[in-house]
């Protein structure tokens, strides 16, 4: 049975806390490829994606923000996805896993081309 339980589950035993990165943060980081499957996971439950982060691992071996990593130039890999007015619940679950998607296949791009490992914090 598909469930947010399963999700949580799904994402502790593939990711790496936040809260080495930010003490307290409850949030935890997947590699990309991964990301891709927890995205199915939260669409068969109709659960939003309202945006996510781009982390890499720096030279140390350490979680960082990817853009403090690779440069200030890559800020712009975050993602979010507001509802807009109007928009009906099914329209927005829909236009957030394409934006969450699009946003990862392009952080793993940049990633590729700058010899990085790509993870992403998404935010539900």
């Amino acid at each position: 049975m598909d469930s947010l339980d399963n999700y949580y589950h799904f994402i502790a035993e593939e990711g790496i806390p936040m809260s080495l990165m930010n003490p307290g943060s409850n949030e935890i980081a997947i590699i990309a490829k991964k990301s891709l499957i927890a995205i199915e996971m939260l669409k068969k439950i109709s659960v939003p994606i309202v945006g996510g982060d781009i982390v890499t691992k720096d030279e140390k071996g350490e979680l960082s923000y990817a853009f403090h990593d690779w440069g200030e130039s890559y800020v712009y890999l975050n993602f979010y996805c507001n509802e807009e007015k109007g928009e009906s619940k099914e329209s927005y679950v829909n236009r957030s896993y394409e934006v969450a998607k699009k946003g990862i296949l392009e952080a793993v791009k940049v990633a590729r081309k700058l010899g990085k490992e790509c993870y992403i914090v998404l935010v539900i």
